[in-house]
């Protein structure tokens, strides 16, 4: 972490030409923008879940706020930005973080970012964007650490995507403003009224897997819960909701999700342990099955915002094969319905559209 830390502060002292190029230019097409957003940590690899977090996030930027315009910071660049964020950000200008898993210990580069930007633009309003939090059990210096870190700002607001994460986030940031929604993904559901309408074709039968290999996976073999579901709904493709490809920006972003989503909903079930696998069988309303992480996140936002869908089953690797195959059979006969998710962001618009007021300060 310290070797990290210093790579930082060079990339600071010495930032990428290119990068700076790259953020010049956006300065100056946004120079005219009454209201601007600095939006920091966008994903660049094949990670879709990341992707949607962008996607979704802009979107709601310019539901919320028609003409705001957006000064992206991917996260391979944060550090190269900061020496000219700092000279040329404008009073007004709202920093904005994108959303995600990483508050916390198993992805601390992120949570390192944010500490320098936090530090560097004191004076700014920060919102930090849905996230979950996942501290290890021996992680006590660096939870202290975060804590003072963000205490320090003085206007930050930070939105948790479940609630565990918000409740643990309560207990030990008490004095940074917190709210409960969710996923910024699932704010697409109204998008997906049309885009199901549109992709209604008849779904091959068969299943999809989207089970990942990474670091969140759980240690134990789900095949036999895959031959089972094949056995009741046909053939299996394996994927995943991470792509390879080499760099991903506005140019491809939107391409490479409508492909995912278009492979999801032309299956009639989905077998996955990722967050965002299930995010997307509820979008594209196809029935799921989905197991539980190494840590909380999927089953708390389950728990907070899907319990109530009836064609999204969460299971645990240890389930019996009787109880699973009971689980297929009830998701072979469910007509899939929306639950009206995106209605719960009206705090997030809310925080947005007050911090983008055309205000000095």
């Amino acid at each position: 972490m310290i070797r990290t830390r210093i790579g930082n502060r060079l990339k600071t002292i010495f930032p990428d030409k290119n990068v700076v190029k790259k953020l010049k230019t956006q300065l100056d097409l946004t120079n005219n923008s009454e209201r601007r957003i600095v939006f920091f940590d966008l994903a660049t690899n094949g990670n879709l879940g990341d992707q949607a977090l962008v996607y979704a996030s802009k979107k709601f930027f310019h539901k919320v706020v028609p003409d705001v315009e957006v000064i992206s910071i991917a996260n391979v660049d944060i550090f190269s930005s900061l020496k000219t964020l700092k000279s040329e950000i404008r009073p007004n200008d709202v920093i904005v973080w994108s959303g995600g898993g990483n508050i916390g210990t198993i992805y601390p580069t992120a949570e390192l970012a944010r500490w320098d930007v936090f530090e560097i633009f004191k004076n700014h309003k920060i919102i930090i964007l849905p996230q979950s939090t996942a501290f290890s059990s021996n992680s006590t210096d660096f939870l202290e650490k975060s804590v003072i870190a963000y205490s320090k700002h003085r206007d930050i607001v930070v939105f948790l995507r479940e609630q565990k994460s918000f409740d643990f986030f309560q207990l030990h940031y008490p004095t940074i403003k917190s709210f409960l929604v969710p996923d910024i993904v699932f704010s697409l559901e109204h998008e997906f009224i049309r885009w199901n309408e549109i992709n209604s074709g008849a779904k091959e039968s068969g299943v999809l897997t989207l089970l990942r290999s990474d670091v969140e996976k759980v240690g134990v073999d789900l095949s036999k819960f895959v031959h089972l579901s094949e056995k009741m709904f046909g053939s299996v493709v394996e994927s995943d909701t991470f792509v390879d490809v080499n760099f991903v920006d506005d140019l491809n972003r939107k391409k490479l999700l409508e492909e995912k989503w278009r492979q999801i909903a032309s299956h009639e079930l989905v077998v996955t342990d990722r967050l965002h696998g299930m995010i997307f069988s509820y979008l594209t309303k196809t029935p799921a099955v989905v197991f539980r992480n190494n840590n909380w996140k999927i089953e708390s936002t389950y728990l907070t915002w899907l319990e109530n869908v009836d064609f999204i089953k969460l299971v645990d690797a240890n389930i019996s094969t009787d109880k699973f195959v009971e689980v297929l059979s009830q998701l072979k006969m469910i007509d899939p319905k929306f639950i009206n998710l995106d209605g719960n962001f009206s705090v997030l618009a809310q925080v947005l559209e007050q911090g983008l007021k055309n205000e000095q300060k």
